[in-house]
């Protein structure tokens, strides 16, 4: 003689099929979640690495007298900027630069006493 509960159809038994149904459900938004920090981790990744590299390429085109040093200056704070960006810290306000004073003329001491024109 079979047990009761093997006699049921469990399509038919409402406790099983919620059961079974939130199971599917939690298990598959688990994987989507899985999916999407995967998918982001891997860009994060590639972003760094790319800046980076072309960081490098840049510094390595001014030590080989490529590029001037403003130009390099001024493609490391762009690609600096980028990548702050990216990862999410705030970007520096530059820095105003205050042209320095000019110096006074230099004018030329004159000795106190001639020079002794014997030799």
């Amino acid at each position: 003689m079979l047990p009761a509960f093997a006699a049921t159809n469990l399509l038919d038994n409402p406790e099983f099929l919620i059961g079974t149904v939130s199971l599917v459900l939690v298990l598959l938004a688990g994987a989507i979640v899985i999916w999407w920090l995967d998918n982001w981790r891997k860009k994060q990744a590639r972003m760094g690495i790319e800046s980076t590299e072309s960081l490098t390429h840049f510094r390595d085109l001014f030590e080989r007298g490529e590029i001037t040093e403003t130009e390099y200056k001024r493609i490391r704070d762009k690609v600096s900027k980028q990548m702050r960006q990216e990862v999410g810290l705030p970007v520096p306000v530059p820095a105003v630069e205050v042209a320095p004073e000019p110096l006074p003329p230099v004018v030329p001491a004159v000795p106190a006493v001639p020079p002794d024109p014997t030799p």
